[in-house]
């Protein structure tokens, strides 16, 4: 018990000084949800790594106890005041390593209006 614990305290703390505001705005419709996101962007030591790490678009993560549902086709919006950066989730997203995040590749939508 005290392991989850200090483990919910440090993804708070990684959230709050390496992630930045956003909202996930579902496909299906209904309200927004605030999160605190990441994005990643491929870079030329991604294409050379090795055998299947090749990535050609960014990847978003998310903390799965902020947003417990993400699908492909949902909206990420980045930024605290519109207009915000938007990107659409590409792919079906995963849950690596010990699943409390999600990862998934996006397309960016550009600026969006709130």
């Amino acid at each position: 018990m005290d392991f989850s614990r200090h483990l919910a305290g440090l993804d708070a703390a990684i959230d709050a000084h390496l992630r930045d505001d956003g909202w996930i705005r579902p496909k299906a419709g209904g309200p927004d949800v605030s999160a605190r996101i990441a994005i990643e962007h491929p870079s030329e030591t991604d294409r050379l790594i090795g055998a299947g790490i090749e990535r050609s678009r960014p990847w978003v993560e998310i903390s799965i106890s902020s947003v417990p549902v993400l699908v492909k086709g949902d909206c990420v919006l980045v930024g605290a005041v519109a207009p915000f950066t938007g990107w659409r989730i590409a792919e079906a997203p995963k849950r690596p390593g010990d699943g409390r995040h999600w990862r998934a590749e996006v397309e960016p939508l550009g600026l969006v209006d709130a």
